[in-house]
């Protein structure tokens, strides 16, 4: 008998997932909020747990996940955290953009152990990958934890007080000056936590992103274009130990205030 699978999160990204995964063939059902269209949390039982919300509301998804294992796909350092009790948790950093409506993958997905085994991890990254949403395993998913973390502080902080798409940076030298600070402070603070990365490798990173995301919205900007949370306490907020990232961080959250 095959699992269900849960997606949880209809956002542009769930909802292009939970598609990719009922055309391979997977039972899939999509989970939202309460008084949606979708799935509630209440209603889901044991299975496999895709998770595509924002990472703010991962303690009240904690509170109805059942048997099975979790796999997050949330960018931001720490959103695995609520989910410390269970005991197979796994981590994906996706490459890939989206808004209502629209879906690129920019690159082959990865995913990884939090808890759990590197099988079982194998096992679920051939699962869940698609022709259209590539995934494989990878063994160090905590440096690109960090690499993207470093590289969303950039696309996250300066796109939406700029306001502009993912491609200014291919466009503009100032801009691209500007995250080149913003991720060598990042960089800094990994490297604290024995997390090697070079500014070489974090600009390719930035600019490949740029590019091949060239007019998409970086989803802070998108929340707060549409008067959502957003999730700076994850990826600048996380980061607040620098000084830089600490001030961009409070410009998001007072912008975010403005135009709510």
């Amino acid at each position: 008998m095959k699992k269900m699978v849960y997606v949880i999160g209809p956002g542009a990204i769930g909802k292009a997932l939970a598609n990719f995964l009922g055309w391979k063939g997977l039972e899939v059902q999509l989970v939202g909020k309460k008084n949606s269209p979708f799935v509630q949390l209440s209603e889901m039982g044991s299975g496999i747990y895709i998770i595509c919300t924002k990472a703010y509301v991962n303690e009240e998804i904690a509170i109805y996940l059942k048997e099975g294992p979790i796999i997050l796909l949330q960018n931001g350092k720490g959103v695995e955290m609520p989910f410390t009790d269970f005991p197979e948790v796994y981590r994906a950093v996706i490459f890939a953009t989206g808004q209502e409506g629209t879906f690129r993958a920019v690159s082959t997905s990865r995913l990884g152990v939090v808890k759990g085994s590197a099988r079982r991890a194998i096992e679920l990254a051939e699962l869940i990958s698609t022709q259209e949403f590539p995934f494989v395993y990878e063994e160090n998913i905590n440096v690109l934890v960090w690499k993207k973390l470093i590289v969303n502080s950039a696309f996250n902080a300066l796109c939406p007080l700029l306001e502009v798409d993912n491609g200014i940076f291919v466009r503009d030298d100032k801009a691209l000056y500007w995250a080149k600070v913003i991720m060598e402070e990042g960089r800094l603070l990994a490297e604290k936590e024995g997390v090697m990365l070079s500014q070489e490798e974090l600009m390719q990173s930035l600019l490949e992103i740029s590019e091949r995301s060239s007019g998409q919205l970086i989803s802070t900007y998108q929340d707060i274009l549409q008067g959502k949370p957003t999730e700076v306490e994850y990826i600048n907020g996380s980061l607040s130990e620098g000084k830089l990232n600490h001030f961009l961080a409070d410009l998001i959250r007072i912008k975010s205030c403005i135009k709510s």
